[in-house]
């Protein structure tokens, strides 16, 4: 039966509904899409927290622990000592003779034997026992000691003007039973007499090297004191056999004046040498040749009632001086460069919490860092001289006497006037880390004033490391921050070209090919920029910048005439093909700039030329000798550059999405009100689009701020705090990348790496934020053109 025609036709209600296995479908897709994005998130707040737990570390205190202690009846002990696992300890007493005290550790569990039960302080004597070893010394009263824990060396001076050398050298056995101990050998020399007279040595210095030996001691004779510096030089036989000779013997009581001396110490290549005298003051000469010259008197606690100094020092490496005055107050001395003296001086450079007890009757410098610990009666101190920090303090229940610090970091030994020896168990993994080392000015030795600054390394086992990351996220910022002032101008520009008056058969190429290029591996960018790029303008900085200010003008005035040119003229070019006119002008004028660099530079950037007595065009020398600033061949203007190249395309893309996606319907009433193309697209389109164009820029400046290749291949890699344009820098990724691999796994450096990725990351993530408030700003702003 037909239907009738009359009756108007009802669709059926199933053609909406929907097919069970269409919506199971959407359902299970959008359980994707969530979950695909609960995953997201949890992938970045793990590794955040990754991250975290990485750098935790570095901001923790240390840990000390109290072991045990045991009996070491050794009479009247001056110098203590350990070697460096902690199981031998040694004492050197004023007659000369040198104990080893034998205490065995666990090879596991790194742990002493103890009398009794496990939680015994008292802690077990090992097989050996208290054993002495010979010295081979003569039998004399020993009235002046000097203990260089670093090599091991002991210089001894005594009552009747001699002096000895002993050496001690530990090392590790394997018996029978694999079980390990520890082993010593002692070497020993008694000099011949090195003074006229025979009055005790009260206090004696020694330095020791391959290439020479230096060595001060002070005598008291007929009432006077006497500072004696005596030095030898090491010489090679015909056959190369080297022998230490004699070379000076050098009186320094006329250096001296008005204070009577009363400690000496000798630094640098041995020919600095030290001496405190009465008052407080400290006199610094410098031995030149034959001649002792007087550098430096200064006074370190000029500022206390009691200026004079109790106790003087050195750390490791023998450039900083760790001093005590009476009442306690302790500071730090280091060498530097005074570059309007134009040689070595010694300034303050720390200044520590008073000790309680007074100062310091005993010193042990670490081996490895900047730490020391000081000792008086009553008190223990384990402090840090880099970051002027107290790492660990303690008041004892009795009075130490001779303390050490393990070689390793690891322990702390402190002997007392009962003759009994404490060990403490020192965790302290990460001393030179801390909110001030890594964000704070620091005044380190070697320099004249506080600074931020990155060196991880040297080639010293004695170097201070400088962990500063402010220098690092400074170079990350003005890497960037060139880029984009290349980059954005040229990407927003294009983008607002290509979307509002290209013609559409040439964005179907333009667009493709500028996408392409954010494809680009940046090793290769690197590559370009470091082989290429910069041996090509170094020498014509000039040319570059001639080009930068008229390729811009030239395009604008081409612009400005081409507008108000007739009409009839305009006709032979298409709409949105003015590109054909504008790109052969702008090579024609980059090309001009480039060939008149050198006349600009010859003309403008002229300096003296010693060598031919008359002005002539050097931009480089110009630059150095007008700003103060350095030239380097790879620079912030190569990374700007390059960089820039790299960003221009997601810059690009993104803004060109923007602008083309602004409704037409609010261009056409626009331009039918009467506005014109330029009109409209500054005062419609550009605000609309705003939003897109902003998220833009910071997807470019997040992409800019975490490249690593261009900026490790493209710059010095020197982590310095200028704006100079001509030199480099050094940023958190590329930091990242040079360090890592030479970082130990744990260590100081491996978690500040991470501290410098958690920099990074909280810097995009602060980025992406602002990104995108600003965006819903803008969105809400001009939602209403």
């Amino acid at each position: 039966m037909s239907p009738d025609p009359h009756i108007p036709h009802i669709p059926s209600g199933e053609r909406f509904t929907v097919a069970r296995g269409t919506l199971l479908l959407d359902r299970l897709m959008t359980l994707v899409i969530k979950f695909g994005g609960w995953l997201v998130m949890l992938a970045v707040f793990a590794i955040f927290a990754f991250i975290f737990v990485q750098i935790l570390p570095l901001f923790g205190k240390p840990s000390v622990k109290a072991v045990g202690q045991v009996a070491v009846p050794v009479e009247d002990v001056v110098v203590m000592g350990v070697d460096e696992w902690g199981e031998l300890p040694f004492f050197l007493s004023r007659s000369g003779e040198l104990h080893f005290a034998d205490l065995p550790r666990d090879l596991t569990t790194r742990t002493y034997g103890r009398v009794g039960a496990q939680d015994s302080m008292k802690l077990e004597i090992g097989p050996r026992g208290l054993f002495a070893v010979d010295t081979d010394l003569p039998e004399k009263t020993w009235t002046a000691f000097y203990y260089d824990a670093y090599t091991g060396e002991i210089a001894l001076g005594s009552a009747d003007g001699r002096i000895a050398l002993l050496k001690i050298n530990y090392r590790t056995e394997f018996l029978e039973d694999r079980s390990r101990r520890v082993v010593v050998a002692v070497e020993s020399e008694l000099l011949p007499p090195l003074s006229v007279s025979e009055a005790p040595i009260r206090e004696i210095a020694f330095y020791d090297s391959s290439t020479n030996r230096s060595i001060a001691f002070l005598q008291e004779v007929d009432g006077q004191t006497k500072v004696t510096l005596q030095t030898y030089t090491v010489r090679s036989s015909l056959f190369g056999a080297a022998t230490l000779v004699a070379d000076k013997q050098i009186n320094l009581d006329t250096a001296i004046t008005d204070e009577k001396p009363e400690r000496l110490l000798i630094g640098g290549r041995g020919d600095r040498i030290l001496v405190t005298t009465e008052g407080g003051w400290l006199y610094y000469l410098s031995l030149r040749g034959d001649q002792l010259e007087r550098v430096q008197k200064l006074r370190p606690f000029a500022e206390k009632s009691d200026p004079s100094i109790f106790s003087i020092d050195w750390l490791l490496g023998k450039q900083s001086l760790i001093l005590t005055s009476e009442s306690g107050a302790n500071v730090t001395l280091a060498s530097y460069l005074d570059a309007d003296a134009g040689q070595i001086l010694y300034t303050r450079i720390k200044d520590f919490s008073q000790l309680e007890g007074g100062g310091a009757t005993d010193f042990s410098a670490a081996q490895r860092n900047r730490g020391f610990l000081l000792a008086n009666e009553g008190q223990l101190s384990l402090r840090y001289s880099t970051t002027g920090e107290i790492r660990w303090e303690v008041t004892t229940d009795y009075q130490p006497k001779n303390i050490a610090l393990g070689p390793r970091w690891d322990s702390i030994f402190a002997y007392d006037t009962d003759e009994r020896l404490h060990v403490y168990a020192l965790d302290d993994p990460h001393p030179n880390a801390g909110w001030k080392a890594f964000f704070g000015k620091i005044w380190y030795e070697g320099k004249s004033a506080p600074e931020f600054e990155w060196q991880s390394s040297s080639g010293t086992s004695d170097f201070e490391p400088k962990l500063s990351i402010v220098n690092l996220f400074f170079g990350s910022i003005k890497g960037t921050l060139y880029a984009m002032l290349f980059a954005m101008p040229i990407a927003v520009l294009a983008a607002i070209y290509v979307s509002q008056y290209l013609r559409p058969e040439a964005k179907r190429y333009i667009k493709p090919a500028m996408e392409i290029m954010a494809s680009l591996p940046s090793v290769v960018l690197g590559f370009l920029a470091a082989l290429w790029l910069a041996p090509l303008i170094e020498d014509r900085v000039p040319s570059v910048l001639l080009m930068l200010i008229t390729i811009p003008l030239s395009a604008a005035l081409l612009g400005y005439f081409w507008g108000r040119l007739p009409q009839t003229i305009r006709n032979f070019i298409r709409p949105g093909s003015e590109w054909l006119v504008i790109i052969p002008v702008i090579l024609v004028v980059g090309y001009i700039a480039w060939q008149l660099g050198p006349t600009l530079e010859a003309l403008v950037f002229r300096v003296y030329d010693p060598d031919i007595g008359a002005k002539v065009g050097n931009f480089r020398q110009w630059w150095v000798e007008t700003t103060g600033g350095s030239f380097e061949q790879r620079n912030s203007l190569v990374v700007g550059l390059m960089m820039g190249f790299a960003v221009i395309p997601i810059i690009f893309t993104i803004s060109e999405d923007a602008l083309t996606n602004v409704p037409p319907y609010l261009t056409s009433a626009s331009l039918a009100l009467g506005a014109s193309r330029w009109q409209t697209t500054w005062r419609v389109i550009l605000p609309t689009a705003s939003p897109g164009i902003f998220s833009a820029t910071i997807i470019g400046f997040g992409r800019a701020v975490g490249e690593t290749m261009i900026l490790l291949m493209a710059t010095g890699n020197t982590p310095i705090m200028e704006w100079n344009i001509f030199n480099g820098m050094r940023t958190l990724a590329a930091n990242i990348a040079v360090e890592l691999p030479e970082a130990p796994q744990f260590s100081t450096l491996y978690r500040t790496l991470f501290l410098g990725a958690m920099a990074l990351f909280l810097l995009t993530f602060f980025l992406n934020t602002v990104a995108e408030i600003t965006r819903q700003h803008l969105r809400e702003k001009y939602k209403t053109i």
